[in-house]
């Protein structure tokens, strides 16, 4: 398999797939399931009805999984806005240069990137973890699972990347 290749796969799985995950997580009104009645840490679901009033199931998840979101946005886009400065070059390299005030620039933010993007998914498995001790597992719905996912594909990524093309010994 060739390095844009793995490169691909890893930024599909590492950063889009947990980021995807950790949206749908959070956003939607899944976290337990009580019959007919499903609540978010938004708002609660019964049948086909949602509404905003219901309160919220638990604060403290909601502040890291909100934080973990925010991070883990902030990451995708640095990540992105690198990738463009950065590399690749017409021929496919991702070692097109190392002076300049774009390289110093993209070097600065890979690095905030790859600092936080391990937070993100630290605040995302803390939160689920807090909401477990609140809750029944057994009512635990697919939204939980998903926060659950996206903390742990990053740690995944993470302890993949050192060893892949895309690593932080290229910046």
């Amino acid at each position: 398999m060739t390095k844009k290749r793995i490169v691909i796969i890893q930024v599909l799985v590492g950063f889009i797939l947990p980021l995807f995950l950790q949206t749908f997580g959070l956003f939607s009104p899944c976290w337990t399931t009580d019959g007919n009645i499903n609540k978010g840490l938004f708002y609660q679901c019964v049948g086909s009805t949602c509404n905003s009033e219901s309160g919220i199931l638990n604060r403290a998840t909601l502040g890291l999984e909100c934080t973990a979101f925010i991070v883990m946005a902030f990451s995708f886009l640095v990540f992105g806005v690198g990738i463009v400065c950065y590399g690749p070059d017409e021929l496919g390299e991702f070692n097109n240069g190392t002076s300049g005030l774009c390289y110093n620039i993209c070097k600065m933010y890979a690095m905030q990137c790859f600092c936080c993007f391990p937070c993100s998914g630290l605040l995302s498995l803390v939160g689920c973890i807090v909401f477990s001790s609140d809750f029944n597992t057994a009512a635990l719905g697919w939204s939980f699972y998903m926060c659950i996912a996206a903390g742990s594909i990053v740690f995944l990524n993470v302890s993949v990347t050192k060893a892949s093309p895309i690593s932080a010994s290229h910046f």
